[in-house]
């Protein structure tokens, strides 16, 4: 009995342990005392060249507690930065928020519109950064959005876009600059909304330069529908999930999709292809051993990859 007992007590001891230490983790960034100093645009980051290297400090970097889902998301003054956290204890995706104030960076917190541990992902900036729209559990799985309200923000409103019957949202989506959005649905395809009058009144599949009969996701568009990143399974990639571009042609149409090359896709795991504003650099995650961190580059290598017509 007392060596039934003596275990007992030790594992309990044990959870109580584990407890502290992630206790103790989450404890050290809620204060802004106790968060590092990070200053200037990025964080103070070394620009990279045409090799990707780790983008986010150490204190940012996935850990034992949550990791990535998605690239940082700048606003186009480059004074705040929107992210989401995939927590793995309680799985769900929610979206933080940082604002560089007096050259110096907030601490995360969660952002006033998110629901923590939900599923909440995908910020996305309009062009002025007054509007921000991302995907939500809530409306049955939609894109929302929020507008300035002062320094904050407005509740959620449900964006007017019309599915095709029996298709689901996928979880990412992206804007061009007039509007138009491209997002990625259940049935494992991209499609386009061009905007009319404020609203997405039809979804048009995007063809086969894009759409294979792998699983095509993620998409990004070019803020000027240029050119067209997106994820995909389809064979002869590098790893588990590639990112893969298409060019728009002159005439209008898709140029078929090509791979970025082993500079960017690697043996794991490369997704949520995303560009910084004014077009310098190109952010994307890795998968790690703790899960997904963000990779920066110079975006100059894209353009190489253009077809010529």
């Amino acid at each position: 009995m007392k060596i039934i007992l003596g275990e007992i007590v030790k594992k309990i001891l044990l959870i109580l342990l584990v407890a502290v230490i992630q206790n103790t983790h989450i404890n050290c960034q809620t204060n802004q005392q106790d968060f590092p100093v990070l200053k200037g645009s990025y964080f103070g980051q070394k620009a990279p060249g045409i090799t990707p290297v780790l983008f986010p400090p150490v204190v940012l970097q996935a850990d034992s507690l949550w990791f990535w889902h998605g690239a940082p998301v700048f606003s186009p003054d480059l004074k705040e930065l929107f992210f989401v956290k995939f927590t793995k204890k309680q799985p769900g995706t929610s979206i933080y928020y940082m604002k560089l104030e007096n050259n110096q960076w907030t601490m995360p917190q969660p952002a006033s519109f998110t629901q923590l541990n939900s599923r909440d992902n995908n910020p996305f900036f309009s062009g002025n950064g007054d509007t921000l729209y991302f995907y939500t559990a809530r409306f049955g799985g939609s894109i929302a959005f929020v507008t300035r309200n002062g320094s904050s923000w407005s509740e959620p409103v449900k964006l007017s876009i019309t599915l095709p019957a029996g298709k689901r949202f996928g979880g990412q989506f992206s804007i061009a600059t007039k509007g138009n959005i491209y997002a990625e649905l259940s049935d494992g395809d991209i499609y386009r909304w061009q905007k009319v009058n404020g609203s997405y009144p039809k979804a048009e599949k995007m063809g086969y330069a894009v759409n294979s009969s792998g699983y095509e996701f993620i998409p990004y568009i070019d803020p000027d529908e240029s050119f067209l990143l997106f994820v995909s399974d389809r064979p002869g990639g590098f790893g588990k999930n590639d990112i893969y571009v298409s060019f728009k042609k002159s005439d209008g149409s898709w140029a078929d999709a090509v791979n970025l090359g082993s500079r960017i896709n690697s043996p794991e795991e490369d997704a949520f292809p995303c560009i910084s504003p004014g077009g310098k650099y190109f952010f994307f995650n890795r998968e790690g051993t703790k899960g997904f961190n963000p990779y920066w580059v110079n975006i100059k290598f894209i353009e190489s990859l253009r077809p010529k017509e």
